[in-house]
């Protein structure tokens, strides 16, 4: 592999060299100073961006694609929309006429030149048909995820507003709740648990029939400890056709409130009547996380071992797996879970804590 790799390298020097010259003579006319410009080629050298390029001239990607992740790797670089479209142009890349959206996602991305980002440039003469919208979004929501992991909030909110404007005025207010609720589950998952909860209660006023935005926001309200809020959200929920959502929901408060056996009853209710609603592996995660609560340690961990295999894309079955072993000081077992997930699946905030927690108590 390592000697396939080079001989990719050894064949691309001409198209290396054609890359490097392009930066140097744009980044000196760019940067104020060269130490700035040192900073922004240590950044793409460190994200590949160089070798992305280089892949662009072989054929290997397109122009836009390459663009997209220079800007999300280095949109808070000095006037970093100028810099990557002038360095890529000054490559002669060729437009995939597929990926004709993206010119307008750029903007969306630079924190700099915000101000090309404009309602007039996202008309729907620039955006002719679904897929072109569906991944215009995509590319948008990715850079705004970026912005979280940044801790960058303030234009993560700004971002969204942005793309969530453009969604109702094209008439697609559906999906623009869809969009908010997308992004406030990445904010839970990265530990933004007040942007969770802006962005849940922002969907249900943006596209008020959908019940999903009003269990969701229900979510974000208990994650707050607003258990009263939240079970009225949960309540409308199912008004407007979630009835196993709603269900779930208010157990969940029973289980959080202590009220361990009413709240398994009800979970038990949800999987008889529901068992196959899209969302019925919360009902298991909550008998999982009620046994604990009342003691029964073992049954919990073998209901989230049963949940692991029937749902192994959940998250929060591994993370309550990995602090039940915890609790019951199987240290090696949990740090493996923590390890395993990391290694397997995506880096996620509360793997990253259990690790350091079981580093600081091994010593």
């Amino acid at each position: 592999r390592c000697a396939a790799l080079l001989a990719d390298v050894v064949a691309s020097q001409q198209h290396i060299r054609t890359v490097r010259a392009a930066w140097e003579r744009i980044s000196i006319d760019h940067f104020p100073t060269r130490q700035m410009a040192l900073v922004a080629e240590k950044r793409f050298v460190d994200c590949g961006g160089f070798w992305q390029a280089t892949q662009a001239l072989l054929g290997n990607t397109t122009r836009d694609r390459v663009a997209i992740d220079l800007l999300m790797s280095g949109a808070d670089l000095y006037a970093s929309r100028r810099l990557i479209n002038t360095w890529i142009d000054a490559l002669h890349l060729e437009r995939d006429p597929k990926e004709q959206y993206s010119t307008i996602d750029l903007a969306l991305v630079s924190e700099l030149d915000q101000a090309a980002y404009s309602v007039e440039s996202n008309s729907q003469d620039s955006y002719g048909n679904d897929t072109e919208k569906f991944l215009r979004v995509t590319a948008e929501k990715e850079a705004i995820v970026a912005r979280i992991q940044r801790n960058d909030l303030r234009n993560a909110r700004r971002f969204t507003s942005d793309l969530v404007l453009w969604q109702v005025q094209e008439g697609d207010s559906e999906f623009a709740a869809k969009t908010l609720c997308s992004l406030a589950q990445e904010a839970k998952r990265l530990g933004e648990s007040s942007l969770q909860l802006e962005w849940s209660l922002q969907a249900t006023e943006v596209y008020p029939d959908d019940p999903w935005s009003f269990a969701q926001a229900g979510d974000a309200l208990v994650a707050q400890y607003r258990y009263a809020e939240a079970i009225e959200y949960f309540n409308l929920a199912g008004t407007k056709g979630d009835r196993c959502y709603a269900l779930m929901g208010k157990a969940r408060v029973l289980m959080l409130t202590r009220q361990s056996e009413e709240a398994l009853g009800w979970f038990e209710q949800v999987l008889e009547l529901y068992p196959d609603h899209e969302n019925v592996f919360q009902a298991w995660l909550g008998i999982a996380e009620t046994l604990r609560h009342i003691g029964k340690l073992e049954e919990s961990l073998e209901k989230y071992e049963q949940i692991i295999f029937k749902f192994p894309e959940l998250d929060d079955a591994y993370s309550g797996k990995a602090t039940l072993l915890q609790e019951l000081g199987r240290l090696d077992e949990a740090a493996a879970v923590y390890k395993g997930f990391q290694e397997d699946r995506s880096p996620a905030i509360w793997a990253f804590l259990g690790s350091a927690e079981i580093l600081k108590d091994c010593g």
